[in-house]
């Protein structure tokens, strides 16, 4: 809490906090993996929203996603087997 000249440190604030709370600019904390399964052959259908878990935990909130066309095309559903895609959300509401 006090560094060793005994000048106070940023990390004193956390009672403030703790009484008064604290704000910060909404972001995206993270957003959960989403499960999608088809059948070998099929075609396969990703949803047009995810959730969205915000730092307040009070927005969170399904947000549209636009998925890489590419990368969709190039999935080959002749075989069955697992696989891990990952895609950046574009755009957040602000």
């Amino acid at each position: 809490m006090f560094d060793f000249t005994g000048h106070p440190l940023a990390s004193l604030n956390v009672f403030k906090y703790l009484k008064y709370g604290a704000t910060a600019p909404l972001a995206v904390d993270f957003i959960p993996e989403v499960a999608v399964t088809c059948d070998v052959g099929g075609e396969v259908t990703l949803p047009d929203a995810v959730e969205v878990v915000y730092n307040d935990r009070a927005a969170n909130t399904q947000e549209n996603v636009t998925w890489d066309a590419e990368q969709l095309a190039a999935i080959d559903t002749s075989k069955a087997e697992a696989m891990r895609w990952r895609e950046r959300l574009r755009t957040v509401r602000q």
